[in-house]
């Protein structure tokens, strides 16, 4: 039997915790983030939508470009419905599409 001792212990047991802390967490953001693509992909407003989804510590990051605002409501909707879901970040822009740009028309 090795003399270990209580330091030594305590330091293996610290990385340890602190390993399955970080995959676990990971593998919920990989699920939390599966699980909203899913929830996207059953809403009939966000049909033919490009959505990106990321997820970090169970922060819903939406990304892409919508036609409506409604469809921009609708995303933020569907991802807070999701379980797990702390909070959601927009990173969404309105493209009407008849394609009308207010920030270029001049």
């Amino acid at each position: 039997m090795s003399d270990i001792t209580q330091g030594e212990l305590d330091k293996h047991s610290l990385i340890s915790v602190s390993f399955y802390q970080t995959y676990t967490s990971m593998k919920t953001d990989e699920i939390l983030q599966k699980n909203v693509k899913e929830e996207l992909r059953w809403d009939p407003i966000l049909e033919a939508c490009q959505i990106g989804v990321s997820v970090s510590e169970g922060i819903v990051t939406l990304s892409g470009e919508v036609d409506t605002y409604q469809q921009k409501m609708a995303m933020e909707q569907a991802a807070k419905r999701v379980e797990g879901v702390k909070a959601v970040v927009h990173e969404i822009i309105i493209i009407p599409i008849f394609g009308f740009n207010l920030w270029t028309y001049k």
